[in-house]
């Protein structure tokens, strides 16, 4: 595997880890009058990408590589910021732009991954962008509502 693809998976691993536990964070503490809805909406999240984590570092293994991980390991390596949000409307702000910045890095590295001829690895990244539009959605059209 090349060192740009292992350092890419590396990334996206620990930036998939953080945004599980930024969002998990958020299911336990939002609040308000939405709180059973977000709460739920929350958990699906991130129980999904506890599943993106577990099948990015798979594909690591695949491709001969050790994965690398912790929760230092992932917190130092990530581009997600730390949680900041109080209320329920800025949690929903925080996690769609993290999304919308996912999909945008995983289009990116896909395109890479498939230039340099492991067209695997770019169908995992796409399918993981797809997913992370999709989430982005979602949570901005709870915002305008609000």
């Amino acid at each position: 595997m090349s060192t740009d693809i292992q350092h890419g998976l590396q990334q996206v691993l620990a930036d998939t880890y953080s945004l599980m536990a930024k969002t998990h964070l958020y299911h336990w503490n939002v609040t308000g009058v939405g709180f059973m809805s977000l709460h739920t909406q929350f958990q699906a999240q991130y129980e999904t990408l506890f599943v993106a984590a577990d099948e990015v570092a798979e594909r690591i293994r695949q491709l001969g590589e050790m994965v690398h991980g912790g929760l230092p390991t992932f917190a130092k390596n990530s581009h997600i910021s730390s949680p900041s949000a109080k209320n329920a409307e800025d949690m929903l702000k925080e996690l769609s732009e993290d999304h919308k910045n996912m999909s945008k890095s995983l289009v990116n590295f896909a395109n890479a991954a498939d230039e340099s001829g492991d067209r695997v690895t770019a169908d995992l990244l796409t399918a993981r962008a797809a997913d992370h539009d999709k989430t982005a959605w979602m949570l901005s059209a709870q915002i305008a509502h609000r």
